[in-house]
């Protein structure tokens, strides 16, 4: 009967001492994640070119962009005919359950959730060289830019959507309320307002860096909200200092070069999205490129894009955004 109470006790021991759960949940030291991995330049840029990546997501500048605004706005004519997704856009009978559509909307909220991390990580970091703090502000400042370009494009086709300004709320609120349009262009406008001072003048930008946000294009881009909005004076009073000095944009003197392959930069540029000349089957169809230029040190997702429109050279072709 002891031996019985003794073995029953031990095994009772053994359940109340030994199966402790934070004995079991073992940090895993060598592991890496979101609160320990953006601790320098190199990891906070590859998180920028991450953000950069999704303008060549579905529904974006890899394909789909051009049949949701070219076709649809008159820019364009199909030379075949559309099949799936793509042909009820052409003749306006697409739903709101549109492939393509529902893809945008991911990948723009996609957009706008990647340039949080940047924006939160790379706020808590605290770089010791000055060249670092430059960094700092510059990757900020991208990621605001990029996250503007998303919100605008929200308002403008959805107009009151969920307006997302930090990390731990969108992984966190998985039901957010729908922000008013007022809210998402006071969104836009600050964000624009607040990147502008960190970035570089298309001038000073390395060759390496072709592709990375400017302070040109931020401007443009602010310019546009306010035509958008109907701000004309503000609209006016932003854009008019990109028509002098230290800013060289023109006309170009060929209105063919916007449209050349073998064209890869003119003045007229104010951002553009970076991409491979298309070499062999192997890489693509014979009527795209694989997405393989980018801005910064990583390479983005494999894209493809239509040849009629790119411009290319020294191996690389790019889009010109319609800020």
């Amino acid at each position: 009967m002891k031996k019985k109470i003794s073995i029953i006790m031990t095994a009772l021991a053994l359940v109340t001492f030994g199966c402790s759960k934070s004995k079991l949940d073992v940090v895993n030291p060598g592991a890496y994640g979101y609160d320990n991995y953006f601790t320098s330049a190199t990891q906070l840029n590859e998180a920028v070119v991450a953000t950069y990546a999704v303008l060549l997501h579905n529904g974006m500048w890899s394909r789909e962009y051009y049949f949701l605004f070219d076709l649809m706005g008159n820019d364009a004519q199909r030379d075949a005919p559309l099949q799936g997704d793509i042909r009820p856009l052409s003749d306006y009978t697409f739903t709101p359950a549109n492939s393509i559509i529902t893809s945008l909307w991911a990948s723009m909220y996609r957009l706008v959730l990647r340039a949080n991390v940047v924006i939160d990580r790379a706020g808590v970091w605290a770089p010791g060289s000055p060249a670092d703090q430059a960094l700092q502000k510059q990757y900020i400042a991208e990621a605001k830019v990029l996250r503007a370009y998303a919100n605008m494009h929200l308002v403008l086709l959805w107009g009151r959507a969920p307006l997302r300004n930090s990390y731990a709320d969108q992984v966190s609120n998985l039901y957010p309320k729908r922000n008013s349009t007022a809210e998402l262009w006071t969104a836009v406008e600050n964000d624009l307002k607040a990147a502008i001072p960190d970035l570089p003048l298309p001038k000073d930008q390395a060759a390496s860096d072709l592709g990375r946000i400017s302070k040109g294009a931020a401007i443009a881009l602010l310019g546009r909200a306010y035509l958008n909005q109907k701000k004309w004076a503000d609209a006016r009073t932003t854009l008019q200092p990109l028509t002098q000095a230290p800013y060289t944009y023109q006309l170009s003197p060929s209105y063919d070069d916007l449209f050349s392959q073998n064209n890869q930069s003119n003045p007229e540029i104010l951002f553009q999205v970076m991409h491979a000349k298309w070499t062999d089957w192997g890489s693509a169809t014979s009527i795209m490129f694989s997405a393989d230029r980018k801005p910064g040190a990583a390479k983005p997702p494999t894209a493809t894009v239509r040849r009629s429109t790119a411009s290319t050279t020294g191996g690389t072709c790019m889009y010109r955004m319609p800020w």
